[in-house]
């Protein structure tokens, strides 16, 4: 069964808007924002941290003038942000703009944080939070192999599941194992879902060529805008290359440059070679939902226009 394909009768539906990196997603969301008067809530675990503009492709000044967005620039690189912080904080936000008489629309392209929001997050114990505030720091200084090791001692299942570079889910596991008591692996099967909306869920992408091209481009963009100084500026503020939001992609090869492990060129052959490999995880993720409609744009069959229309549409036919 896939996600969000169990409805509750009479709930007030919420329009998504996802697509993976690159895909346009953001311009279509404020036009759609715009007719309907509507707020949107970003759904993207790296636009949370404040001072790392440039490499997560926040909204432009203009957008965020344009329509009020919520969930951006809310926390400091050094914190972090799980999926179930962002079910709590969505949830809120949808109710207090429902609240207000108006209509919130959720854009964005990380999709575990959706699934959270839609279907709840894993019912584990209440844990000691200033114990998990104390030990999540010690594991975030820490390197991924350590964390690896240190999960198949408390559990072999989840050690061998999360993948490697999961370092938010390697650490969230290490801190439930020792402080529930019970390995993390235990509890991922126990959910509990918010019945209080239907999600009406848009989905965009494009051709992978095209796709691959515009990830290509705005990573140039984003070196010609000065992603490498910015980079340089959260290191002279004392963040680090282990926390949080500092081991998004941009970050960690823009520190490798500035350290002078790697070129120039190489460091943005990176980026770009890592933002195209991210696109497909993330396209390989939203294969768990069910959508109203899923576009894929080309330079034939499928333009901008028709695309805003066909949301508008659905859009209008189900609030």
């Amino acid at each position: 069964m896939k996600l969000n394909e169990k409805k509750t009768a009479g709930a007030k539906k919420i329009p998504v808007i996802v697509g993976p990196t690159a895909s346009g997603k953001t311009a279509l969301a404020v036009k759609i924002a715009k007719n309907f008067g509507a707020e949107i809530i970003s759904c993207d675990s790296r636009q949370i941290y404040k001072f790392m503009d440039i490499g997560t492709a926040k909204p432009s000044a203009a957008q965020l003038a344009e329509v009020r967005h919520h969930l951006i620039d809310i926390i400091t690189p050094d914190q972090s942000f799980s999926y179930a912080d962002f079910a709590a904080r969505a949830a809120e936000t949808i109710k207090d703009i429902l609240g207000r008489g108006k209509l919130p629309i959720i854009v964005g392209g990380t999709g575990f944080y959706l699934d959270g929001l839609i279907n709840g997050i894993s019912q584990i114990p209440e844990l000691d939070q200033g114990e998990a505030r104390r030990l999540r720091g010690e594991l975030e200084l820490r390197e991924t192999a350590f964390l690896v090791s240190e999960l198949r001692k408390l559990d072999m299942e989840s050690a061998s599941r999360i993948k490697f570079n999961d370092r938010q889910r390697l650490v969230r596991a290490i801190i439930v194992s020792k402080l529930s008591g019970a390995p993390f692996s235990s509890y991922k099967d126990v959910r509990e879902k918010n019945n209080d909306y239907n999600y009406l869920i848009f989905g965009l992408t494009k051709s992978r060529e095209l796709l691959y091209n515009n990830i290509n481009s705005r990573v140039e963009q984003m070196f010609n805008d000065g992603l490498a100084d910015e980079v340089g500026s959260l290191l002279k503020m004392g963040y680090c290359r282990l926390m949080p939001g500092m081991k998004s992609i941009g970050y960690q090869e823009c520190i490798e440059y500035l350290n002078g492990t790697v070129t120039f060129p190489e460091a943005a052959e990176r980026v770009k070679q890592n933002t195209r490999n991210y696109a497909k995880r993330q396209l390989t993720y939203f294969k768990k939902f069910e959508f109203y409609k899923w576009f894929e744009k080309d330079d034939i069959s499928v333009d901008d226009f028709s695309v805003y229309e066909a949301v508008m549409d659905g859009i209008s036919k189900n609030i």
